[in-house]
């Protein structure tokens, strides 16, 4: 976590894990309209948040152990669009009419206003934006390829592990 130091983002990042700690043990899903939203309701949006930032930085592990120095550059961006990218759920921040299409919307902004608030504008926090804006979208900006569809990836798995983790806790097993 060397880059998130030297880019003066350490403020941010404690701030978005207070967030996530105080706030974060709401649902992970908004509403429930179908039974996969109601199994998933059953996982905070914390632990979703850490699942999908776990799961982006093993993906990448591969390159660290090829690339060490790219890919300690990476590190912040995985772990601010990882932690980030649902933050738009809090009720807070969303309001109770939010749709689930909204949300990466209020999220982008939510960590955009973290950073203003910390004084702080690394120079990939647009790369982090745009992901986070774009995760459930068809469209990936050119800007944040290499970020969005690992996000996205890493968030469908979180979804499978996290569907088979509560299945499993209601069978006893």
């Amino acid at each position: 976590m060397i880059e998130i130091e030297l880019s003066g983002a350490k403020g941010a990042l404690n701030d978005l894990i207070r967030i996530l700690e105080v706030e974060g043990k709401c649902p992970s899903v908004l509403g429930s309209y179908n039974e996969l939203s109601e199994i998933l309701s059953h996982v905070t949006l914390e632990e979703h948040s850490y699942n999908v930032m776990f799961i982006m930085l093993e993906k990448f592990k591969a390159i660290m152990l090829a690339k060490r120095f790219e890919f300690l550059l990476g590190v912040p961006e995985i772990v601010f669009s990882g932690l980030g990218h649902d933050l738009g759920k809090l009720l807070r921040l969303s309001g109770s009419s939010i749709g689930r299409y909204d949300h990466p919307r209020v999220s982008a902004d939510a960590v955009a206003d973290i950073f203003k608030r910390n004084k702080c504008s690394p120079p990939w926090l647009g790369r982090v934006i745009s992901a986070i804006l774009t995760h459930h979208s068809d469209y990936t900006p050119k800007e944040c390829d290499s970020l969005v569809k690992p996000l996205r990836e890493a968030d469908w798995e979180a979804r499978t592990k996290e569907v088979e983790t509560v299945r499993s806790r209601s069978n006893g097993r």
